[in-house]
């Protein structure tokens, strides 16, 4: 069953509000060519960011946050989990950037 456009964005302003609360900035993007994705970056370090999806893992029907790069974050009925995921995930991989 195909997911409303609203329902997709309505799961990314939830996770938008919670990065948000964690002093990060977080903007939804919608295009005509991609899904709805969620564009978040450490304002302290603007190096660290990254796109966010919200979609059904295709194996359990659930839906999920991922990073862009099909990493499942934290199912989207917990938004406030996710945001802590990705804030450590995008951390961790600024900091090996910088390192290598």
């Amino acid at each position: 069953m195909p997911v409303r456009i609203q329902d997709r964005i309505a799961s990314l302003d939830a996770l938008a509000a919670e990065m948000s609360a964690r002093g990060w900035t977080a903007q939804v993007t919608t295009t005509t060519s991609r899904l709805a994705s969620l564009f978040v970056q450490d304002p302290r370090d603007r190096a660290v960011c990254g796109d966010v999806l919200a979609a059904r893992d295709d194996t359990t029907g659930d839906w999920w946050y991922w990073f862009g790069w099909a990493e499942r974050i934290a199912p989207v009925e917990t938004p406030a989990t996710a945001a802590d995921v990705i804030v450590r995930g995008l951390q961790r991989s600024g900091d090996f950037a910088r390192r290598g």
